[in-house]
């Protein structure tokens, strides 16, 4: 796929391709690929005028919706082209973002590309659409846009706002004080408050927050997220009476897809390959398990401890290390995701001798689902 300065000619041929009437069946992949291909490169915007004038009709026009997002992903990369056009669309995209009478994915498209024109200046109206009057995908398209400001301006409207959010957008909201050390620590702050309760804050999130390379940061987080109710020895104590109780494996299945599927595969299958393959615990005594469940750092498996990758850049990565070559390491993170550091832009490399799986899955889960679970994970 192109990618450099000087693949101009090839990338005004392969958007063409993309756009042209015919080939529905892979011009959408195309424009994927493009947008993913020219992410992080030094493409000479100007040079695709034309070609940004193309994806914006592409955005606002096409019949299918697949292609008009498709179409504005790139844009999102290669910039809205500076023309009387754009400054006509902008004007139109304002009016029907704000009109209720719309459609729901008319209005949620106008405020991607009031976004794509620079989400800061338009913070105002994402406000004023991200309230319970307004239909669920209108509001999940401004709380978009609003993230898109890269400071904490979203965190800070959030926790403001926060008693009035439905559970269906507090999902998106938490994922939004990801990833950034200052939205985190709001983040923790709304949490120490109890303006936002723990419950809410997915398991995957917890291990994320848990395992963060900033150390007040993590220290924070763990004492917010694990356990509250004593030591890790009264835990287990407290959960031996999970032994006793009648389980069912088709009730456990339901608690792996919820709470374990993210980070782990049984056999290769069921779930994301992150976490070791909890096939190879089928024959263990169930007390270990659970041991392991609830203080996974006693047990460690090889390959799965997180590494801190401090960049050059002053940017850091937490993971797990994937794959090693001589000029490269692959980092895979929650969810299965992969990124490739090169070598030479690392400035220093170290195991934080933790667990990929952090304590507190005893909140999460009931006796009887860490029951069910056991009965479901020792299954043959």
């Amino acid at each position: 796929m192109a990618g450099a300065s000087g693949d101009i000619p090839k990338i005004k041929s392969l958007i063409a391709k993309a756009l042209s009437p015919t080939g529905k069946e892979w011009k959408i992949p195309l424009l994927k690929g493009l947008t993913q291909s020219l992410r992080n490169n030094n493409t000479d915007r100007s040079a695709l005028a034309e070609e940004r004038e193309l994806l914006l009709n592409s955005s606002l026009k096409n019949p299918e919706p697949a292609a008009r997002r498709s179409a504005m992903d790139l844009l999102g990369v290669l910039g809205l082209p500076e023309s009387e056009n754009t400054v006509r669309a902008i004007g139109e995209a304002v009016l029907n973002a704000k009109n209720p009478g719309l459609d729901e994915e008319k209005r949620s498209e106008s405020i991607r590309l009031l976004a794509l024109d620079g989400a800061r200046k338009h913070t105002e109206i994402f406000r004023e659409l991200f309230r319970p009057t307004e239909p669920v995908t209108v509001q999940s398209a401004a709380l978009n846009a609003l993230n898109s400001i890269p400071d904490s301006t979203v965190s800070i409207f959030l926790v403001d706002k926060w008693p009035g959010l439905t559970p269906g957008l507090k999902e998106q909201a938490i994922g939004t004080f990801m990833g950034k050390e200052p939205r985190i620590s709001i983040l923790l702050d709304a949490l120490e408050k109890d303006i936002i309760d723990p419950s809410v804050i997915s398991w995957p999130r917890r291990v994320s927050l848990m395992a963060n390379a900033n150390e007040k940061l993590r220290a924070r987080a763990r004492k917010l997220l694990s356990v509250n109710s004593g030591s890790q020895q009264e835990v287990m104590k407290a959960y031996q009476d999970v032994m006793t109780l009648t389980s069912s494996a088709d009730k456990g299945r339901l608690v792996f897809a919820q709470h374990c599927a993210v980070c782990h595969q049984i056999g290769g299958k069921n779930g994301i390959s992150y976490g070791p393959d909890l096939a190879t615990i089928r024959n263990r005594r169930p007390e270990s398990i659970m041991a392991d469940i609830l203080d996974p750092n006693l047990s460690i498996a090889d390959g799965y401890d997180i590494w801190n990758i401090e960049l050059k850049s002053g940017e850091a990565l937490q993971g797990l290390i994937a794959t090693e070559t001589p000029s490269a390491i692959t980092i895979r993170n929650y969810g299965g995701v992969e990124t490739v550091v090169a070598r030479s832009d690392i400035q220093a490399l170290k195991a934080m001798e933790t667990s990929v799986m952090t304590a507190g899955f005893d909140q999460l889960i009931d006796k009887q689902q860490m029951a069910d679970l056991l009965a479901y994970l020792r299954q043959p």
